[in-house]
């Protein structure tokens, strides 16, 4: 059994592996994950949005790109800002390609 310690910004488990908290958002998918990495965690996001869709269907809709940040979600913020590198954007095209889509 794996037990997990979590704060506000990352999950250790009992294995002493750190996944950090990612903020994904494009269109209207806009999720937390604990992942290994930004880009993994928009994969994650999308993976988890079909996922928990059930059997109903769901429209997922993006916008041209995907915002990934460890300090919460872009369209929260007041003024709008964006810390490059340490927050990341991604092309929608590239998630996509790398859920094989």
């Amino acid at each position: 059994m794996e037990e997990q310690v979590k704060d506000n910004t990352y999950t250790k488990n009992s294995l002493g592996s750190v996944r950090m908290k990612y903020y994904v958002e494009s269109g209207n998918l806009k999720s937390i994950v604990d992942c290994d990495g930004p880009l993994n965690a928009c994969v994650k996001a999308v993976l988890k949005k079909i996922n928990n869709s059930g059997d109903d269907f769901i429209a997922v809709e993006f916008e041209d790109t995907f915002f990934v940040s460890e300090k919460g979600f872009l369209s929260d913020r007041e003024p709008f800002s964006v810390e490059i590198p340490a927050e990341k954007i991604y092309d929608t095209e590239q998630i996509l390609e790398e859920l094989g889509l």
